[in-house]
């Protein structure tokens, strides 16, 4: 083991989103599982609720 990973916290525990559901973290900022159709398990994808020219959109990061 990594004497370093005894200093980590995992704020969510072992909670984990459905696949395809949105999934807040922290107000503006959500989590989503999406199971791609191909070898990998999952993506991962981050919405975060964001302002572009004065209007209320969404920032999606991969």
């Amino acid at each position: 083991m990594n004497a370093l990973e005894s200093q980590l916290h995992y704020p969510l525990g072992d909670s984990l989103p459905e696949a395809a559901k949105k999934f807040q973290v922290a107000p503006g900022v959500y989590w989503l599982r999406i199971p791609p159709p191909f070898a990998l398990d999952h993506i991962n994808l981050w919405l975060l609720r964001d302002k572009l020219e004065g209007k209320d959109s969404w920032t999606i990061v991969d």
